[in-house]
């Protein structure tokens, strides 16, 4: 029943979805077919949208709900919806294994030395992105700096440090029950797909940048041009007779000028619309 589910759920909702949008919302993945890839615009958009698409997640499942049961069982049905997903449980046996076992005595962020009656334990990956408390996820950090980092992902070196972490504790702590147990599902792919994230907001940044830097090739044709209309005018009013030819030299000279800037609007046009997507379907299948 399930597997009959799954394939219909794919070919009737996945494919239809897909082909919907024609493919800009997410891909299939290629090496395992169970798999769906977001885009990068789409993945923005969850992310900016999240608290708008959970409620309209929630709308659409009591509607299911009400369709499919009793009156009597849908007494605050948005209610029991809320209380079926994960809760946040109390992290004190984190904070005593992580600063007493494995001896993280410093903030994970700052490096400043932590006292032991006010540590906070950090979800590095936010609990928004994956509501699940594992060990292979969590730092120490002063109250500083867990409040500044908030709901947002790391930067990409603290990403290196905290995979760096993991592997000493897989090597050096596996043995034990409870760190088997935490890590037992660790996949590397939740940080390798975070440091793609931000290879791409690299390249979507460096894009920008070159637009911007090309953009300033206008500069110079638009002085030059000015320099020469000035010329050319100064040329007429000394030696009226030759007008026509001064003219038609000056626009021969400013039309060249321009197709500089012409370049480089062309160059910039094409790093911001046509750049960004191809670097990053690069950047993407060169991972796979």
């Amino acid at each position: 029943m399930t597997e009959k589910v799954q394939k219909e759920c794919k070919a009737n909702v996945l494919g239809a979805l897909w082909g919907d949008f024609q493919g800009n919302i997410y891909a299939f993945d290629k090496v395992n077919g169970d798999r769906i890839t977001l885009s990068h615009s789409a993945y923005d958009f969850c992310l900016r949208h999240k608290m708008e698409l959970e409620k309209l997640n929630y709308y659409a499942w009591a509607k299911f709900l009400e369709s499919i049961n009793e009156e009597n069982l849908l007494y605050k049905v948005i209610s029991k919806i809320e209380t079926s997903l994960p809760e946040r449980k109390p992290l004190d046996i984190f904070r005593k294994i992580l600063f007493e076992e494995f001896e993280q005595n410093n903030c994970f962020y700052c490096g400043k030395k932590l006292c032991s009656t006010i540590i906070h334990v950090d979800h590095f990956i936010p609990w928004s992105f994956i509501k699940e408390d594992k060990l292979w996820n969590f730092v120490l950090s002063c109250p500083e700096c867990n409040i500044k980092k908030s709901n947002k992902l790391p930067s990409r070196n603290f990403i290196y440090k905290i995979q760096n972490r993991n592997k000493l504790i897989l090597k050096q702590f596996t043995s034990q029950d409870f760190v088997a147990q935490q890590f037992k599902n660790y996949k590397n792919y939740f940080l390798e797909e975070i440091k793609m994230e931000l290879a791409i907001g690299i390249i979507l940044g460096c894009c920008a940048l070159g637009a911007g830097l090309a953009m300033i090739a206008g500069i110079g044709p638009g002085i030059g041009e000015g320099n020469a209309v000035a010329s050319a005018c100064e040329a007429i009013a000394r030696q009226p007779e030759s007008k026509g030819s001064v003219t038609s030299t000056m626009l021969m000279g400013c039309a060249i000028a321009e197709t500089t800037g012409l370049y480089a609007l062309v160059i910039a046009i094409l790093l911001i619309f046509v750049a960004p997507n191809m670097l990053v379907n690069i950047l993407i299948n060169a991972v796979k």
